[in-house]
C-alpha cells in the first residue's frame, strides 16, 4: 500500500525538524493555517538563504528537510482551499524526497509489492 511505502521511506531517512517547522506543525494542529503558512514561508526562506540548495554534499538531509517545509506549506494551502497551489507544493516535496532517496541509494518504491 502507498502508505506503507511512505512509512518505510520516512524511517529510512530521518532529519530533525527545525524550530520553525515544529512551530508551523503546531499551528497546523491548532488549525491556524494562515499563521502556519507564514511560519512555513519564513522557514523555507531561511533554508534557502542558509545555502540549503541541493548539491552533491547535502542533497539527502537538506532535500528531506526542504521537502518537509514544502509539505507544511502544501498542508496549509489545502486547508485554505488553495488546491492548485497545494498540488504544486506536494509535487515539489515529492520530487525533493525522490532526489534525496536516489542520492542515499534508497528506492522510494522499495516497499511496493
Amino acid at each position: 500500500a502507498p502508505g506503507d511505502r511512505d512509512a518505510d521511506f520516512a524511517s529510512a531517512i530521518t532529519v530533525p525538524l527545525t524550530p520553525l517547522q515544529s512551530e508551523a506543525i503546531s499551528l497546523i494542529r491548532s488549525k491556524q493555517y494562515k499563521s502556519a503558512e507564514y511560519v512555513g514561508t519564513f522557514a523555507l526562506s531561511q533554508q534557502q538563504q542558509a545555502g540549503q540548495q541541493l548539491n552533491a554534499s547535502n542533497v539527502t538531509t537538506d532535500g528531506v528537510s526542504l521537502s518537509i517545509t514544502y509539505e507544511i506549506l502544501a498542508d496549509c494551502s489545502a486547508k485554505t482551499d488553495q488546491y492548485k497551489r497545494a498540488l504544486w507544493l506536494y509535487r515539489r516535496a515529492a520530487g525533493l524526497r525522490h532526489v534525496a532517496a536516489s542520492t542515499a541509494g534508497i528506492s522510494p518504491n522499495h516497499a511496493a509489492s
